[in-house]
């Protein structure tokens, strides 16, 4: 009946038999208990979700997913089989209850720059044979604010020391990536911002401002691609950890399954999502 029971400080997690998540904030050994005890997934649910716990923001989303189970609107993405969801035109997986209703919010909405964002999403999670990733990512991405690009990915970010100075030394990389990364968080364009001056490099110094000026020579992106571009002799930088793995900007950083600690309860372990070594390009 349950497949799975995460307890922390912060929050209690069931995976019920038909592949849905269900997270309280209650961590009491009384709660735990009586979930143990449940005689089926009916008696779970109403155990960790109480209708006087139940806001009205909560009761909109399930009604939205109620009215497609029903069969009172359709949905052109997610199928209900039994008490399970599905997104057939990727997988044959079962859909976590909250990814569900963030699909069909987003489908209802007519956002189509967020739900290509959710399905890219979808088509990667459904690749990854470990099945208590698939039901808590989504969890996870909402409990702490993760964005998804639109082809699906993580945006997460990672310390890195420096380790060897290139082409265009450890300033200006640090400078222009940081700005860079700094200007796109804000949801604007690094083509429209320069720096004041630069040195004979083409790179910012210590005493340039970054300023937002249009139908410039040298843009902030023009720079940050230029530092990413670089073949050889790069600035490069080392996990703050282990100090093992070589970063560059504009090179991907991986590391084999095999190596990576699979136990979601162990926090900033190695290869977990929150210690993940891939940085912004």
């Amino acid at each position: 009946m349950i497949k799975n029971i995460i307890k922390t400080n912060k929050f209690l997690s069931v995976t019920l038999s038909d592949g849905t998540v269900m997270v309280s904030t209650d961590t009491s050994k009384e709660l735990l208990n009586a979930i143990k005890e449940a005689s089926d997934d009916d008696e779970i649910q109403a155990l960790m979700c109480p209708d006087e716990n139940v806001d009205d923001s909560d009761k909109v989303v399930s009604q939205r997913v109620l009215s497609v189970y029903n069969g009172e609107t359709e949905s052109d993405y997610v199928e209900f089989r039994g008490n399970s969801a599905y997104i057939p035109s990727i997988s044959e997986l079962t859909v976590p209850q909250d990814f569900v209703e963030a699909i069909i919010k987003a489908e209802q909405d007519c956002d189509e720059v967020l739900l290509e964002t959710y399905l890219n999403f979808w088509t990667l999670v459904s690749l990854n044979p470990d099945s208590r990733v698939r039901n808590n990512i989504f969890w996870f991405i909402k409990r702490w604010n993760i964005k998804i690009t639109k082809n699906g990915l993580l945006v997460t970010y990672r310390n890195a020391d420096f380790k060897e100075e290139g082409k265009y030394g450890k300033y200006a990389t640090e400078r222009v990536t940081g700005d860079w990364i700094k200007i796109k968080g804000q949801k604007k364009s690094p083509k429209r911002y320069t720096y004041d001056y630069l040195d004979e490099s083409g790179m910012p110094t210590e005493e340039s401002k970054l300023i937002k000026q249009d139908n410039v020579l040298v843009t902030l992106d023009d720079l940050y691609n230029k530092i990413g571009e670089t073949t050889v002799d790069k600035t490069t930088f080392t996990d703050h950890h282990s100090h093992t793995f070589t970063i560059k900007i504009g090179e991907p950083v991986s590391m084999p399954r095999e190596d990576t600690d699979h136990i979601q309860e162990h926090d900033c372990s190695q290869g977990s999502i929150k210690s993940i070594k891939i940085f912004v390009n």
